[in-house]
C-alpha cells in the first residue's frame, strides 16, 4: 500500500510528463493526494489521464514551459497558491544532461545543465520554503549516483548533481528546527525517457547493468517514485 496522505495536501512535481515524475504522481494519488501542480516542458495530458484513472476528483495546475526562465518558476508558486491556498511537498524532479568530454561540451550545454539542474531547483525551493514552513512540509530532490561516483562523459551532469547533493543537505539543516524535511534520492539507471535524451543508448545500457549493478538490471521509474513518495509522507518523518 501507498503511503497515505490527507485530501488537503497539495504537490508540486517538475519533470512531472514521464518517467519518476509521472509515477510520483500516479502514487500520490493512490495515496489519497488530489491537488497537483504539474509542470514539465513536454506535454502532461498523459499524466493527467493517469492521475484520473486512479480517482476522477483529481483537481490540477498544469503549466507547460522552460523551467530555466524565473518566469517560469515564479508562475509555478503563485498558481498554485492562488488556486490551491498551499504548497505542502515539493518535488524537484526535472532535469537534464549531455554526454560528453567536458573539453567538447559548450559552456551554452554547461550553463543549461546546472540552469535545470541546480539554479531551478534553488529557486523553485526558495520561493515555497516560507509556505512549507506554515504547513511543516517537506522536499523530495531527484539526484543521481552520478552525484557520488565520477562518470567520464558526463562531467557536468555529476557536478551538477553533486551540488544538488550538498544543497540538500545544507538546507535540511537549515530548515529542519522549521519543521521542514528535505531530502535527496539519488537512482542509478532508470529506464525513462531521461537515458535517450542526454545521448545514451539505453540497450547498451541495459546490457551494462546486467554485469555491473549486483541486481542486474535498470529500476523502473515507478520503483523510485514509491521511495520519493515515502519520503515525502509522515512515514518517513525522522528521515
Amino acid at each position: 500500500m501507498p503511503a497515505s496522505f490527507h485530501s488537503e495536501i497539495v504537490v508540486i512535481i517538475t519533470g512531472a510528463s514521464s518517467g519518476i515524475g509521472q509515477q510520483a504522481a500516479k502514487i500520490f494519488t493512490q495515496g489519497g493526494v488530489k491537488k497537483f501542480c504539474l509542470t514539465s516542458k513536454f506535454d502532461l495530458d498523459q499524466t493527467q489521464k493517469l492521475c484520473l484513472s486512479v480517482n476522477d476528483k483529481v483537481d490540477f495546475v498544469i503549466i507547460k514551459g522552460d523551467i530555466t526562465k524565473p518566469e517560469l518558476r515564479e508562475k509555478i508558486f503563485k498558481e498554485t497558491i492562488q488556486k490551491f491556498g498551499r504548497v505542502d511537498i515539493l518535488i524537484n524532479n526535472a532535469g537534464v544532461g549531455t554526454v560528453g568530454k567536458i573539453l567538447d561540451i559548450t559552456m551554452d550545454e554547461y550553463q543549461e545543465i546546472f540552469d535545470v539542474n541546480v539554479t531551478a531547483i534553488v529557486h523553485l525551493t526558495k520561493l515555497c520554503l516560507s509556505n512549507l514552513r506554515k504547513v511543516k512540509g517537506n522536499i523530495v530532490t531527484t539526484s543521481s549516483i552520478a552525484a557520488h561516483k565520477s562518470m567520464p562523459e558526463l562531467g557536468f551532469y555529476c557536478m551538477s548533481k553533486a551540488t544538488l547533493n550538498m544543497f540538500t543537505k545544507i538546507l535540511a539543516q537549515e530548515e529542519g528546527p522549521n519543521g521542514v524535511r528535505v531530502n535527496a534520492v539519488s537512482p542509478g539507471a532508470t529506464n525513462t525517457p531521461f537515458i535517450a535524451s542526454v545521448g545514451m543508448k539505453p540497450d547498451e545500457l541495459m546490457e551494462s547493468v546486467k554485469t555491473t549493478y549486483p541486481i542486474g538490471r535498470m529500476a523502473e521509474p515507478e520503483e523510485i517514485a514509491k521511495v520519493m513518495v515515502f519520503l515525502a509522507s509522515d512515514d518517513a518523518s525522522y528521515m
